[in-house]
């Protein structure tokens, strides 16, 4: 199971990590929208557009950009808890 993590680590599959971590590594979101439920923050444009959603009550991130990186997506290495 560690080198399952271990794996996940190095290809990005990052999910645990606080959203201010996230904001003081990234600065500020370039756009930020929400909805009744999630806030998403968006940093970048184009291919190097990344985003996190979490949700507003949990401040748990529930969806990434690095979710849709394959060994993420494909393998499911160290993805998050929703």
């Amino acid at each position: 199971m560690l080198s399952l993590c271990l794996a996940g680590l190095l290809s990005g599959c990052v999910h645990q990590e606080a959203y201010d971590k996230i904001v003081a590594r990234n600065g500020r979101p370039t756009e930020l929208t929400q909805d009744e439920k999630t806030v998403t923050a968006t940093w970048g444009e184009g291919p190097d557009k990344n985003w996190v959603t979490f949700d507003k009550h949990t401040q748990r991130i529930v969806a990434s950009s690095e979710n849709n990186k394959f060994l993420c997506r494909y393998l499911g290495f160290c993805e998050f808890t929703r």
